[in-house]
């Protein structure tokens, strides 16, 4: 296992000389199953409340909208961001986004959790790179980002599980008690990172300083946006089946074929993100990362058009698994790609993080809309042959637009 692995070596390198860095990650780890819980059962909480598939898209896309809207608003008028403020705001969203998800009764009270939804998922990556910034040194820091997203994968790959075994336990609260539970672990640990770290000076670097108001900012995104276009709706064509998974994942394992077997279909969508990354290396070596990244996108997306047609429960669960693997290689080579154009173009690393974050954030818009709306539809297997088509059909445009 990859991941593991890099885990216990960053571990045997740095010994305790990392304790800060283990507690957030151990925080980031239970934080994570607290997310991905909830994230698992609010289509079937949606739904339950006699929401249709496309009402609950709607609800579901809307956050990544407001996630969008703040990530604007903070990055143009919060200057100086401080890990520990953003992370007691994340913790105190994310405590007023479960209750308010377990008394939500009303379309208004919905539209409240999503806000929160997606502003604390921005808070969370604001503190991350803060914390990256000021207490670990430059050269550790792709190690340590490194840990940071094992932990997050694997407390992602757990959840779908955990949360399978309790959904219809406790009176419908299970997964509202498992996700306090996991909040209120996080939380001792963010007390602890707290109370062990020192306020450090914020140095705010010079490519930061440079002016833009928005008709600026955006010219800056629309020159830099030509350059990276297909890479651009590649990201936005990855988002999109990542949330169709999220959206009509937790509701097609409730479909009664699968029986016990439920709980499976997103942690076989999540196991490959664990390793993945150990075959990019070699495969590499040998393509264009560019070629990579569009071939595993096509090759998962014909693999997704077979998912209306196979009724084993158990074949659909490795052909998502297979699916998922070819993604979980298009991913890391598509973002590999983009640091490579920022290490080029470092004074525009901003508008260039920014521009990833909006395809990022259209996708998690479009994509649950979409899928509430076909599974209406058509129904929630047939969404998935759907899906199937369109990323096959982009696959090929985006080999022939850059050839």
């Amino acid at each position: 296992m990859y991941y593991l692995n890099h885990v216990f070596s960053h571990i045997r390198h740095y010994k305790t000389n990392h304790s800060l860095l283990y507690t957030l990650v151990t925080m980031i780890f239970f934080w994570s199953i607290f997310d991905a819980v909830l994230s698992y059962f609010i289509p079937v909480l949606i739904t339950q409340h006699s929401y249709s598939k496309t009402q609950m898209g709607l609800f579901i896309g809307s956050s990544s909208f407001f996630g969008a809207v703040f990530d604007v608003v903070f990055s143009k008028f919060v200057k100086t961001p401080r890990f520990r403020p953003l992370y007691i705001a994340m913790f105190a969203l994310s405590a007023a986004f479960l209750v308010i998800l377990y008394t939500a009764n009303s379309v208004w009270l919905f539209l409240i959790a999503m806000l929160l939804w997606g502003i604390y998922w921005d808070l969370f990556h604001f503190a991350n790179f803060d914390f990256m910034s000021t207490i670990i040194t430059e050269h550790e820091r792709p190690s340590s980002f490194g840990l940071l997203v094992v932990l997050q994968s694997l407390g992602n790959t757990m959840a779908p599980l955990l949360a399978g075994l309790v959904i219809g336990s406790l009176m419908g609260t299970g997964p509202f008690v498992l996700s306090l539970g996991m909040l209120i672990i996080s939380f001792m640990f963010f007390l602890n990172l707290s109370a062990n770290t020192k306020i450090v000076p914020t140095v705010v670097p010079l490519k930061s300083i440079r002016k833009n108001n928005w008709l600026t900012e955006f010219q800056l995104w629309k020159k830099i946006s030509r350059r990276l276009i297909p890479l651009l709706f590649l990201t936005f064509f990855l988002y999109v089946i990542d949330s169709f998974f999220w959206t009509l994942g937790p509701l097609l394992a409730l479909q009664d074929k699968f029986g016990s077997f439920g709980g499976l279909i997103l942690v076989a969508y999540t196991i490959p993100f664990l390793f993945g990354g150990l075959f990019l290396k070699q495969i590499t070596a040998r393509y264009e990362s560019k070629h990579i990244a569009f071939m595993c996108f096509f090759i998962s997306s014909v693999l997704i058009i077979f998912l209306s047609t196979v009724t084993a429960p158990l074949l659909v669960i490795a052909l998502i698994f297979v699916a998922a693997f070819f993604l979980s290689l298009s991913l890391p080579t598509v973002n590999a790609l983009y640091s490579d154009y920022i290490a080029s173009k470092i004074i525009y690393e901003k508008e260039i993080e920014g521009l990833t974050d909006f395809f990022y954030n259209l996708g998690w818009m479009i994509g649950p809309i979409a899928a509430g709306f076909l599974s209406d539809t058509i129904g929630i297997n047939s969404s998935f042959t759907v899906l199937g088509v369109v990323g096959c059909t982009v696959g090929i445009i985006l080999f022939r637009i850059t050839k």
